[in-house]
């Protein structure tokens, strides 16, 4: 339910929180729902890292459009703003483990290549109340995005492992909380950051809502340690062009 960006919307609704205006799109006669000439975001319920998302302001733009009942889309209301990334992990409705970075460089502004832990307090108390509520268990993911007048909107969650889980170091322990040993959140210091160097080298410089120079990402890519690079064991750094091969089409 979590992984469904539909469902999801319509649980956060149900407990009372700020959801974007969405429509549920399982067939091509769904799509005349759409209040245009506002500008939405098409997306399948069940996807991941931006595949397939493309922002829409007319019927005309989905003429071609083919829709599989089997894979239903959802339709989401744009909201311009600043965006956000968490990664968690959760027992028994209680947050054990949290991270949040901003989205910076990015594919296609979505999918992050470089990650910067920062202090969010309203982030973190919406999670620890969402996870609460839904009485939660095990890796917990979100994308936020908090508009020009400040209010915050979940854009969907992710219930696995995401790349949040970098920002934390050996000495955090992290393993613990997994195993439900720690009293205390587990968060990475402020400031910690990562990279997936490869990806920044294909894909971040074309970022293009962050208005920064060249000379401003050379710097990001040259001071910030890859996520999975290592002399002990450089085959895995080494193959990761291959791997984001998945992106070009």
């Amino acid at each position: 339910m979590l992984h469904n960006k539909w469902l999801f919307n319509q649980q956060l609704l149900s407990h009372g929180f700020e959801a974007p205006k969405s429509f549920l799109i399982t067939t091509k006669k769904d799509l005349e729902k759409i209040p245009f000439p506002n500008s939405y975001i098409l997306k399948p319920c069940y996807s991941r890292a931006a595949y397939r998302v493309m922002k829409v302001d007319s019927l005309q733009s989905l003429t071609n459009m083919q829709i599989d009942p089997s894979d239903p889309w959802i339709a989401q209301e744009w909201i311009e703003g600043k965006k956000f990334c968490t990664y968690g992990i959760a027992v028994n409705g209680e947050l054990k483990a949290h991270s949040v970075y901003p989205v910076q460089y990015a594919i296609k502004e979505s999918s992050c290549l470089n990650f910067e832990a920062i202090k969010e307090p309203r982030i973190l108390h919406w999670i620890q109340e969402f996870v609460k509520k839904e009485k939660f268990t095990g890796n917990i993911a979100f994308d936020f995005i908090e508009n020009s007048e400040g209010k915050l909107y979940a854009i969907e969650c992710n219930p696995r492992g995401t790349s949040g889980i970098h920002l934390f170091k050996k000495e955090d322990r992290i393993h613990t909380a997994f195993l439900n040993q720690n009293k205390t959140l587990i968060q990475p210091k402020i400031g910690n950051t990562k990279q997936i160097a490869f990806g920044m080298l294909m894909y971040g410089w074309k970022t293009k809502h962050l208005g920064t120079n060249f000379f401003s990402f050379c710097k990001t890519l040259l001071k910030t340690p890859d996520c999975v690079f290592s002399w002990k064991d450089i085959k895995p750094f080494l193959f990761q062009p291959l791997l984001f091969c998945i992106y070009i089409y």
